[in-house]
């Protein structure tokens, strides 16, 4: 199968997995094996589908992998949707949440993933934007868990990466308490007004305020609850940044511990390639490339060698371009090296399509098929004050005034990133 988008998408293609809303409780959109039609088109675009997979010659053998089972990915769905509604219902954040069902559905995620040493994570735009709530907790929590992981087995100084029993068994209850405080890192979002979260426009300042308070109502709510001091860094800190650009708090890399520095690096990813309502996503060796830029300044730089061995920028199943000018798909990751992967070309002259493995091929490079044009947009939260959908916004705060269809490289990570604003992905459009 491969990964096609939605805008690229023809009658006729044979649909490979089900689509699916992102809520736990919705019908999938689409089925497997369905054909597409015109109609079906129109209702995925309309919908806020980014992309599906899709059955043909090109793509036949080719499976990705999920790191977690879908089954668990749907329990945990389950679980913050019902978390978000109790939380939501007490807009003043006075009552307890029950977390039982959170607690649960993170060991099984804990566990799928320490049964498989060399999962890679290769996310994809697949669900809509209404379930980008409870799919943004989930995925959250399953790229912070591989980062934590490889960060304590083989990026961290004494990391080891053969741990005894007992050592094993300590992992596990830390990496538990790690993916708790992932899952919860959005929760003081429930607590806000959705249209406020929705809204394609520009925040007022009053607005942008508000918006900005979620990481310290959801700390006051899980503190009530129960929540242990470690998973509570993740939700009051996940948007601070070591250059102290961040908040709530505007803790630097002197006072920042590792769970935060972890949830910042997989929230901004997620956030990043999810479609919102005032920007698309971007692709995901877009938000690779920017994190990267950003280590050491806005990131911890050992939290992104660990992120870089486990996040594929090109997923398997997606279309490239080879720096020869050859065309083919991602067929294969090589575990620690998601960067340099196996593409099966696409045929040409009537010659058989064949794969090769980049690690073998020092000569080539990926060459994306889309590039950033020049229109931002706002990647973490609503846009800012006086920033407009598409717009670019500087580390200050309001967008810079240019046009959206400016022509303008995009910015820097540490404008794109940086803990005030989100910063820019662009508008891809096809390389000639």
């Amino acid at each position: 199968m491969r990964l096609v988008r939605v805008d690229d998408l023809v009658s006729g293609a044979r649909v490979a997995r089900d689509v699916w809303t992102g809520s736990a409780t919705a019908l999938p959109l689409l089925r497997a094996g369905a054909t597409l039609t015109p109609a079906y088109i129109r209702g995925l675009r309309r919908a806020g589908i980014g992309a599906v997979y899709i059955e043909d010659e090109l793509g036949e053998g080719i499976e990705p992998v999920e790191v977690i089972a879908e089954e668990t990915r749907r329990r945990a769905a389950r679980a913050v949707e019902r978390l978000v509604s109790v939380a939501a219902l007490d807009r003043a954040g006075s009552q307890e949440v029950p977390l039982g069902d959170i607690h649960e559905a993170v060991d099984v995620i804990v566990d799928e993933i320490l049964a498989v040493p060399e999962a890679v994570l290769a996310l994809a735009d697949l669900t809509t934007a209404d379930g980008y709530t409870v799919q943004h907790s989930i995925d959250v929590a399953v790229l912070g868990l591989l980062i934590a992981r490889v960060f304590l087995e083989e990026v961290a100084p004494g990391g080891a990466a053969r741990l005894d029993r007992r050592q094993d068994r300590d992992r596990g209850r830390w990496l538990r308490r790690v993916g708790l405080g992932l899952m919860l890192h959005d929760v003081g979002k429930a607590l806000l007004p959705r249209s406020l979260l929705m809204k394609p426009e520009a925040l007022t300042d009053k607005e942008w305020t508000l918006v900005r308070r979620h990481p310290l109502l959801g700390a006051e709510i899980l503190e009530r609850s129960g929540v242990g001091p470690l998973a509570l860094t993740a939700v009051r800190w996940h948007h601070e940044r070591l250059d102290g650009s961040g908040y709530p708090d505007g803790l630097d890399a002197e006072s920042l511990p590792l769970l935060p520095r972890i949830a910042a690096v997989a929230d901004v990813f997620d956030a990043m390639t999810s479609a919102r309502p005032y920007r698309p996503a971007a692709p995901s060796w877009v938000a690779t490339e920017e994190i990267t830029g950003a280590a050491g300044r806005l990131f911890d730089a050992q939290v992104v060698a660990a992120f870089r061995r486990v996040v594929a920028p090109y997923p398997v199943g997606t279309l490239v371009r080879l720096s020869d000018g050859s065309r083919g798909l991602v067929a294969a990751l090589p575990p620690g090296r998601p960067d340099r992967p196996v593409v099966r070309l696409v045929p040409e002259r009537g010659r058989p399509s064949r794969e090769i493995s980049l690690l073998d091929r020092d000569d080539l490079t990926v060459v994306p098929l889309c590039e950033v044009g020049g229109v931002g947009g706002h990647l973490l939260e609503p846009l800012p004050p006086g920033a407009e959908p598409g717009m670019a916004a500087s580390p200050g705060g309001p967008a810079a005034g240019r046009s959206p269809d400016a022509a303008s490289p995009p910015a820097m990570a540490g404008e794109a990133l940086s803990g005030h604003v989100g910063g820019e992905v662009g508008r891809l459009r096809p390389v000639s």
